[in-house]
């Protein structure tokens, strides 16, 4: 099945309170916040020291609801309510906020974060404050975060700006585990991986498309980075604990089945992957000796012993199967059946369902299986019109047997010599010299 998605996403909501600069070519995003206007925003800071927070999460949940690139062609340097600004910083306060319960059950979210964020190589001294809908729970000071927003209060008497803003990137300083380290020196958001894990064994979606696409231009750029040793799993693990996995830098074994070319439209995807394509491979791995039972909607449980389908994207083909691939680079999707043992490195994204012919066969169902974010890949077939090396072991057994009888006849030549030798000397007398 192809990998496709639609790349229609969001920015998470973020507010930020800003000083006002003297002139500004910033645009507003009022004419897209629906029922937001200045006074209405700045009715939100009305009271000194206090944030009404009912106003502020309607806020937030109108930004998230923007389409992502309409926000970010208006960011520019901001003077007044409602302009939107690009920044990036460091993380020095986290503070949560609750949303009002009345709001709670409307607006689908409970809470939101307060951050306070020292802005890079700024010889202002500005704090942004930084109100964002979903925030990690992992972020802590010290890590460098992000965000497109909207101004929500210009700085006055003090160094402070406000912004609200629909996403957050986050890179955290001291990332767990070698897959997340091995991401945040790619420059991968490392919040967008930890949504992936909320969306296992569902299909792919679009909000899947920002995580997906930029692990995969990273584990293509591996080679820049030091890369330890990846875990070896096998797909029973994944298909266990896939929440333990997500962003995981992992190594599994598996037989390619099939490998399609997917042809990617996006420009702005296009530029992130260095190319106008990707490959997925379907493949097989190993269940060593776990039996997994997939129910379905009609039709009995579909039961698979010994062997399993994973599925693996990447950026880049290694050569022995870019070599088996007979529709040229860059043309349309083609579709190559090819079977060949490999060893695989690379990121684990998450389960997700699609639909296959063994599911549908009888009954109604999606394969849930692990989809693997390749990066480099070892061929484990053995080539060769010799496959287990017959004609070596007979080259190894017929030297053996000719050196053999050439050292049976050079020994009894040498015994007759020996033989005669001492037959002619047997009257003379012996010399013996004892090294005691």
């Amino acid at each position: 099945m192809i990998l496709m998605m639609r790349l229609s996403l969001s920015l998470p909501l973020v507010i930020v309170l800003m000083i006002a600069t003297a002139e500004s070519n910033a645009q507003s995003a009022l004419p897209l916040l629906s029922g937001f206007d200045e006074q209405r925003i700045a009715a939100i800071f009305a009271q000194p020291n206090e944030v009404n927070q009912g106003e502020l999460a309607k806020l937030l949940y109108r930004l998230d609801h923007l389409d992502a690139s309409s926000l970010n062609s208006l960011a520019d340097e901001p003077s007044a309510v409602g302009d939107v600004v690009s920044f990036a910083g460091s993380v020095r306060e986290v503070k949560r906020m609750s949303v009002p319960q009345e709001l709670v059950e409307f607006l689908e979210f409970d809470h939101f974060t307060k951050i306070a964020v020292e802005l890079e190589n700024d010889a202002q001294g500005l704090v942004f404050w930084l109100y964002v809908q979903d925030a990690p729970q992992q972020l802590a000071l010290g890590d460098r975060v992000s965000a497109t927003g909207v101004v929500l209060q210009p700085a006055a008497a003090v160094q402070v700006i406000s912004i609200a803003s629909s996403s957050l990137h986050w890179t955290p300083a001291n990332a767990q585990g070698s897959g997340p380290q091995l991401l945040a020196k790619l420059g991968v958001d490392l919040a967008a991986v930890l949504k992936i894990a909320e969306r296992n064994r569902q299909p792919l979606q679009s909000s899947d498309a920002d995580a997906f696409y930029s692990m995969m231009a990273a584990a293509k750029a591996i080679s820049s980075v030091d890369a330890s040793t990846p875990q070896r799993v096998e797909p029973a693990m994944l298909l266990k604990q896939p929440g333990d996995f997500v962003g995981a830098w992992i190594r599994l074994e598996a037989e390619t089945v099939r490998v399609t070319r997917v042809v990617v439209t996006d420009a702005q995807r296009q530029q992130q992957l260095g190319s106008n394509e990707y490959y997925q491979i379907d493949a097989i791995g190993d269940l060593d000796n776990v039996v997994i039972e997939l129910q379905r909607t009609e039709g009995e449980p579909v039961r698979f012993e010994n062997r399993y389908p994973v599925v693996l994207v990447t950026a880049q083909l290694p050569d022995f199967l870019q070599s088996r691939m007979n529709t040229p680079s860059g043309e349309a999707s083609g579709v190559e059946l090819i079977t060949v043992r490999m060893e695989v490195d690379g990121f684990f994204f998450r389960l997700w369902s699609y639909e296959s012919d063994r599911m549908n066969r009888d009954g109604k169902g999606e394969q849930i299986g692990p989809l693997v974010i390749a990066s480099r890949f070892r061929s484990l077939q053995i080539t060769g019109t010799d496959p287990i090396g017959v004609s070596k072991i007979g080259y190894i057994a017929a030297t053996g047997v000719i050196l053999g009888v050439v050292f049976v006849w050079v020994w009894n030549r040498h015994n007759r010599h020996v033989d005669a030798v001492a037959r002619s000397d047997k009257n003379k007398p012996q010399k013996i010299d004892l090294d005691l």
